[in-house]
C-alpha cells in the first residue's frame, strides 16, 4: 500500500466505522473487558509500543476532549488522563492477541528491546508529523484520527511498524489515533447513539502534531488509564 492508498483507506474507514455506530452497535470485548458499567476503567493488562504526545500538543488534545465530554460525557466512560495521550505504533500482548498474556509479555520484552537497539537507534533524531482528519469511532472508544503528513512521514512510520510486525504479526492496517475516552458497556438507546454520532461529526478541528522517534517506548498497562514505561528508545541509545 503506497501513501496515497493509505490516506484513502484512513478516510474511508473513518466514515465506514461511524456509519456502523448506529446500525451495528454492540458491546464488544474491547469495552466490557476494560470498563465497568459505572464508566470506571478496570484491570486490563498487557504491553504495547507507543509514542506519548508532547506537552504543547497535550493542551490542544485536552481541549478537544473537553468539548467532546461537554456534549456526550454523561454517556461515556471517564475521560482518559491527559498523561496517557499517545499514538500506538504497534499493539503487542493483551487478552485479544494472546491467551497467556503474562508469558507473552515476558517473551516480547527481550525481542522488542533487540529491535529497538538494532533497528531504531539510527532513527532517534527523526520526527514523524501527523495531521488530523477528525474524530474517530473505534468500536470501543472515541479518539482523534491522524494521517502521516506526507510520504516521508508515512514511510518512516511503516518502517517502524513493519519491523515489529515481522516478529509480532497482527495482520492489521495501522490506524493512527489518540484515544480520548471509552464507551460504557451498556445498551445505548438510538437517541444516545445519534447524540454520539452527531458529536463525532460536528466537532471540527484541524491540528498537526510531531512525534519524536526518540520517545518511542515499550509500555506496560494495567488499565487503559494507567501506563508504565519499561524502556524507551532514548534510554537505550
Amino acid at each position: 500500500m503506497d501513501y496515497t492508498e493509505y490516506i484513502k483507506y484512513q478516510e474511508s474507514i473513518n466514515k465506514i466505522l461511524l456509519d456502523k455506530l448506529i446500525k451495528n452497535w454492540q458491546i464488544i470485548d474491547g469495552i466490557k473487558l476494560k470498563v465497568n458499567s459505572e464508566g470506571k476503567y478496570i484491570r486490563f493488562i498487557g504491553n504495547t509500543i507507543l509514542i506519548f504526545i508532547e506537552q504543547n500538543d497535550i493542551k490542544i488534545i485536552k481541549e478537544i476532549q473537553k468539548i467532546l465530554y461537554s456534549k456526550v460525557g454523561e454517556i461515556l466512560a471517564s475521560p482518559l488522563n491527559a498523561d496517557t495521550f499517545h499514538i500506538t505504533i504497534h499493539d503487542l500482548c493483551n487478552s485479544f492477541t494472546y491467551k497467556n498474556v503474562v508469558k507473552c509479555m515476558k517473551e516480547t520484552e527481550k525481542n522488542i528491546k533487540k529491535i529497538f537497539i538494532e533497528n531504531f537507534c539510527v532513527l532517534k533524531n527523526e520526527i514523524i508529523s501527523f495531521k488530523s482528519i477528525g474524530l474517530f469511532h473505534g468500536g470501543s472508544a472515541i479518539g482523534i484520527q491522524f494521517i502521516p503528513a506526507n510520504k516521508k512521514d508515512y514511510l518512516l512510520l511503516m518502517n517502524i511498524y513493519n519491523k515489529i510486525e515481522n516478529i509480532f504479526p497482527l495482520n492489521k492496517i495501522l490506524i493512527p489515533h489518540i484515544t480520548l475516552g471509552y464507551y460504557k458497556p451498556v445498551d445505548y438507546s438510538i437517541e444516545e447513539l445519534k447524540k454520539i454520532k452527531s458529536a463525532i461529526e460536528t466537532i471540527k478541528f484541524n491540528i498537526k502534531i510531531n512525534l519524536k522517534i526518540k520517545n518511542l517506548s515499550f509500555e506496560k498497562f494495567y488499565t487503559m488509564n494507567d501506563y508504565s514505561t519499561i524502556f524507551s528508545l532514548k534510554s537505550l541509545c
